[in-house]
């Protein structure tokens, strides 16, 4: 499920590209030892991969994702930082914008 709501935002966004679908199975590949360790924790899998994704672009692409379509010169945070039933969230306002998958 984490992979599939991921890929979905990075396709509507415009960001699935070679980098980011390797972030995307990176963060799938450590996120899997993380549920091993805590499977309870397996609800929380994709907000933590989206975040996961979104530092890598960040980081490689030196680029905002995904970006606010409110306000375009920030990117949209995940909220909550640790929770199920993640969603978009414009930092500037403070109201959701899509759930993960959702964009």
């Amino acid at each position: 499920m984490a992979a599939t709501v991921v890929r979905r935002d990075l396709e509507r966004t415009g960001r699935c590209r070679r980098r980011a679908l390797r972030a995307l199975e990176e963060s799938l590949q450590h996120r899997q030892w993380w549920v091993t360790e805590w499977p309870e924790g397996a609800d929380h899998l994709p907000g933590l991969v989206a975040q996961d994704v979104q530092e890598a672009v960040h980081a490689q692409l030196d680029a905002d994702w995904p970006p606010c379509p409110e306000h375009r010169d920030h990117a949209l945070f995940v909220e909550p930082d640790l929770g199920p039933d993640s969603f978009w969230v414009c930092h500037r306002t403070g109201l959701p914008i899509a759930t993960l998958g959702g964009l």
